[in-house]
């Protein structure tokens, strides 16, 4: 059945969702794309793209030609836009990817993380049965190897706004972000003073949390 590919203008097969890849790289054999072919495969208009790379929410392209992983990055941010703003956009790609300029640290790379949403969206299309969206998810995350405790919970949830796209929905950020600073402090003091020491544990903490997967 031929469909529109989430987030895109372009047209495929769902029941060829799991080979989105291979569609994808063909847009690159010629090499990187321009600012008007990445508007015209994403729909979104040029300013809006070179809006986003201002906000920082992309690197900025290499001799104005962008690459796979910067396309996937537009489309994805182009999905979670049908669900949520701007700004709201930039933490949920943060909270996954932390900061969007730097791709090293990066939990799951925006190629991987759009291929997701595809076969996502192609196994979930036009249910509302919260069991079968739990099977899709499950299935299309199965092979994800968490290069940090936590990240595949992390990978859902970013994976379920984005499939939200196209509803009459709203997503409300969680009250648990919205951290008082004085009242931090406040409870901070309620704490025993320690002394300053290294611990191993630290050490442990600046290894994973600068650790990724090489494929």
């Amino acid at each position: 059945m031929e469909w529109i590919i989430p987030g895109t203008t372009l047209t495929g097969q769902r029941e060829e969702a799991d080979r989105i890849g291979e569609q994808f790289q063909a847009l690159f054999l010629a090499g990187g794309l321009s600012l008007s072919q990445v508007s015209a495969i994403t729909g979104l208009e040029p300013y809006t793209v070179q809006n986003w790379v201002k906000r920082r929410l992309l690197p900025p392209p290499e001799s104005k030609k962008y690459t796979l992983e910067q396309l996937c990055r537009l489309v994805n941010l182009n999905l979670l836009r049908g669900t949520v703003n701007l700004d709201q956009m930039a933490q949920l790609m943060g909270y996954l990817n932390g900061d969007l300029a730097d791709e090293s640290d990066d939990l799951v790379d925006d190629t991987a993380l759009y291929f997701f949403f595809v076969r996502l969206a192609a196994r979930a299309e036009g249910t509302d049965c919260p069991e079968n969206w739990q099977a899709a998810l499950t299935e299309v995350t199965k092979d994800y190897v968490e290069p940090l405790p936590g990240a595949r919970q992390k990978l859902v949830k970013v994976l379920e706004v984005g499939a939200l796209q196209g509803g009459s929905w709203n997503y409300v950020v969680s009250p648990a972000y919205e951290i008082d600073a004085a009242e931090a402090e406040a409870f901070d003091r309620d704490f025993a003073p320690m002394e300053k020491a290294y611990r191993p544990s630290q050490e442990l903490f600046y290894i994973y949390s600068r650790s990724a997967v090489v494929r």
